[in-house]
């Protein structure tokens, strides 16, 4: 089995994200396991700043080279670059072309 942990890292503030995540049954019993959650109001750096990833990575006990960033923004992905993780996935999700998000690996 694998140990897979996953964390969402988002500019959105927590108490809507929070309600979000309830609205889709995602952190409830039957929904899905998020580990941790960094939002843009917790008062940390914001992307591109590696600073809520190694937030992330420092509280998962993860190390970053072992770490996947997945995201559909500029900041998202450098951010994943800035923290220096092992895999960094651009998704075109957030109104971006695949141009703009080249920086990504994948």
């Amino acid at each position: 089995m694998r140990n897979i942990k996953i964390a969402i890292c988002t500019s959105d503030d927590r108490k809507p994200t929070e309600k979000t995540l309830e609205l889709l049954d995602i952190n409830t019993k039957k929904g899905a396991k998020i580990d941790y959650l960094v939002c843009g109001n917790d008062m940390i750096p914001s992307k591109p700043s590696p600073v809520p990833l190694l937030t992330i990575c420092k509280k998962l006990n993860v190390e970053p080279k072992n770490a996947m960033m997945i995201g559909d923004t500029i900041s998202d992905i450098h951010a994943g670059i800035n923290a220096k993780f092992g895999r960094i996935v651009g998704v075109l999700s957030g109104g971006y072309n695949n141009a703009e998000l080249n920086d990504a690996d994948v």
